[in-house]
């Protein structure tokens, strides 16, 4: 059987995830950060007040790992967890810090995305 891999989508598919998600990768770690806690820092910016158990499921992690990698990188990611009264209310919440991290973070990865996909077209980035 000859079967060119170039000629699977999968492969392509495969192939493309692994370039984009380098380029990600490498524009948070000039950062300090990896792309998980990104990805909580830019859910609790979206979504405040998010549980423990929201934010790690939506950042594709356990809430064990999502807790010890927030404490980890508190100072770093600008995360922490506050102790209100009512345990509905306790929870992760984005600090100034997480903030300007954020900021910083959009336009090094808008450049990652460009460098990965700046050859298709706005359809093409966009079709689904």
């Amino acid at each position: 059987m000859d079967l060119d891999p170039d000629d699977q989508l999968g492969y392509r598919l495969a192939l493309a995830a692994d370039r984009a998600h380098r380029a990600w990768s490498r524009a948070l770690r000039d950062l300090g950060i990896h792309p998980r806690q990104f990805s909580m820092l830019a859910l609790l910016d979206r979504e405040p007040g998010l549980s423990q158990a929201e934010l790690a499921r939506r950042a594709c992690s356990s809430r064990r790992r999502a807790r010890a990698r927030r404490w980890r990188a508190s100072a770093a990611t600008g995360c922490s967890s506050t102790r209100r009264p009512s345990p509905a209310r306790r929870g992760p919440r984005l600090t100034a810090a997480g903030r300007a991290l954020l900021a910083r973070a959009v336009p090094a990865l808008e450049a990652a995305h460009r460098e990965v996909f700046g050859h298709l077209t706005d359809a093409e980035q966009h079709a689904t």
